[in-house]
């Protein structure tokens, strides 16, 4: 199953692919594949199970940002589709601690989101790391 989860001590956010649209035949024209996605985030109390649409070069260049900064112990990585309904940041704290915040957004035309928040450390980083290298087989 393709599918990886950032974890943290409050909350998680799951993605799954379902369908990756036209592999290995025909790529998306922003590079990669377009693909359908079920999410499901959990923060404390709240949660949200949806789906959304992005390319997996969206998600190998999420997983080489998260790479880099973990490796660095420092920066931010910002996920970001125009066409996606997820908006996420990850800013990498420099005693190994990650902020995780962003906002979803199931219709794009109804103003109704789900912001979330929540902290994670490099030890779950790792766990995420390892789970993202099944996205080696949709590099276009």
């Amino acid at each position: 199953m393709d599918e990886f989860e950032i974890k943290g001590s409050s909350g998680s956010i799951k993605i799954e692919l379902v369908e990756v649209i036209g592999y290995p035949n025909n790529t998306h024209f922003d590079g990669g594949y377009d693909c359908n996605m079920k999410i499901a985030i959990n923060v404390e109390d709240y949660s949200a199970n949806s789906s959304f649409y992005a390319t997996t070069n969206n998600l190998i260049k999420l997983r080489d940002d998260i790479l880099q900064c973990y490796q660095m112990l420092d920066g931010e990585v910002i996920f970001f589709h125009r066409d996606s309904n997820l908006k996420m940041n990850l800013n990498f704290l420099k005693q190994g601690g990650v902020h995780i915040y962003g906002s979803f957004q199931k219709f794009l035309s109804i103003d109704n989101v789900l912001s979330f928040e929540f902290y994670s450390d490099q030890t779950f980083v790792k766990e995420t790391l390892n789970q993202m290298t099944f996205l080696d087989k949709y590099k276009a």
